[in-house]
This record gives C-alpha cells, sequence and structure tokens, in this order.
C-alpha cells in the first residue's frame, strides 16, 4: 500500500500501519484486515478519493476493498439506532413504518421522530408514545 501511496502524486503518507491478526497469543496468524492510520482527516479523505478510483489487488490477484474504519463509539451509536428501531417496532401499531434517519440519527415512525440520539454519546431520548422505552 505504501508503493501505491508513494506512486500517486498528492497523496499524503500514512502516519502508522496495523495488520489486524486472530487466533491464541503464540499462534497468531494475519487476517485480510489492514488499518491505515493518517495526520487529518484531511489526508484520510483526500487518500481515500484516489484508492476509491484504483482497481487495486493483492499478491494474490484477488481485488483489494478500501473503507472507512468505524471507532467503537460509532459502533456503539449504531448499535443503540439499530436496537432503537426494534424497540419502537414492536409497540408500534401493525404497519406502522419504522425507519432509522441515519444522517439525523433518529428513528422515525411514520414519518414522525421517535427517538432522537445525542450527538457524542449511545444514548438517547424516545418520544411519546414510546417514551416509556429505553436502549
Amino acid at each position: 500500500m505504501n508503493k501505491v501511496l508513494r506512486d500517486n502524486p498528492g497523496t499524503c503518507l500514512p502516519v502508522r500501519f496495523e495488520h489486524v491478526h486472530k487466533g491464541k497469543r503464540d499462534e497468531r496468524v494475519p487476517t485480510k484486515v489492514s488499518l491505515i492510520e493518517f495526520g487529518s482527516n484531511a489526508d484520510r479523505e483526500a487518500v481515500f478519493k484516489i484508492l476509491q478510483g484504483l482497481d487495486l489487488k493483492d499478491n494474490s490477484g484477488a481485488k483489494v476493498t478500501c473503507k472507512r474504519a468505524k471507532t467503537v463509539l460509532q459502533k456503539q451509536r449504531n448499535d443503540s439506532l439499530v436496537k432503537a428501531e426494534g424497540l419502537i417496532k414492536s409497540k408500534a401499531e401493525s404497519g406502522a413504518t419504522v425507519k432509522i434517519e441515519w444522517e439525523k440519527r433518529e428513528v422515525s415512525c411514520n414519518g414522525v421522530t421517535a427517538f432522537s440520539q445525542f450527538r457524542e454519546s449511545a444514548s438517547g431520548n424516545f418520544k411519546a408514545p414510546f417514551h416509556e422505552l429505553t436502549v
């Protein structure tokens, strides 16, 4: 990956590579996942944009896919929204449309906000008539 970044003008070099491993302590083997850290979000996004336009393959010829990694907090926030959606579906009227609004970090029921998540937290508030629910 370093070679790919060096060969593309305008890309920033990574701060750190981390290869994800699995297995017991003395038998650890690398997985197909590697994490690359950059000095800033702007650097990461610039490199990500360049990599999306390339047809990358590993040594075996398999396609290499580049994605943004999620932090533990991001995963917790997403899991919380999915759990809130499930709770609302279980209490909503039959046939109600329950939907996660990912950009707003809300769950709506028939187009009305039923759960709103706090900005920097996995928790949030349920709105009437679901106010008795908790995530």
